[in-house]
């Protein structure tokens, strides 16, 4: 009995990990969402194109700029191709992010750019970047791990 409750229990702890491993990120979930498009560009930046970026303009930044970079895991941008669903594909992806309201929040808006993130305890894990300008839409999901207090000293910065 014992042996089939630790199997049980392990079994489980398996099953949590992996799905915890397997979460999806926003533009994973948007571009699910708006299917394959002639209309759509994404590319992905990993860690390690992520940490040279650091590297090269380390002598440009502030010491806590780069240290924000570094805690970047990955980057995903997702661009309108065309100027035809501008309106269609900023609007999904604030429906989508409205859709999940209790795993992401608002952080700023300004215009047409809006900045969301998602937070995990209270360590932001996810930012969401959407911006409609000039007749193309911009989705930009960084993966990382931030500080809430350094990002908003860093967003003032370029206002």
């Amino acid at each position: 009995m014992k042996r089939a409750l630790f199997s049980l229990a392990f079994i489980l702890c398996t099953v949590l990990s992996l799905s915890a491993q397997t979460e999806k990120d926003f533009s994973s979930r948007f571009l699910e969402q708006e299917g394959v498009s002639a209309e759509v560009n994404c590319q992905t930046i990993g860690p390690d194109m992520i940490a040279q970026l650091a590297s090269s303009y380390a002598t440009q930044l502030s010491n806590e700029e780069v240290a924000q970079l570094k805690n970047i895991k990955s980057m995903r941008v997702v661009r309108s191709i065309s100027t035809t669903k501008v309106d269609e594909l900023f609007h999904d992806a604030l429906s989508l992010l409205q859709q999940d309201k209790g795993r992401y929040y608002e952080i700023l808006s300004y215009g047409e750019k809006k900045l969301f993130g998602r937070k995990k305890n209270k360590t932001i894990v996810e930012l969401i970047l959407l911006v409609r300008e000039d007749g193309f839409f911009n989705l930009v999901n960084l993966t990382g791990t931030y500080d809430e207090q350094t990002l908003k000293q860093l967003i003032s910065k370029t206002q």
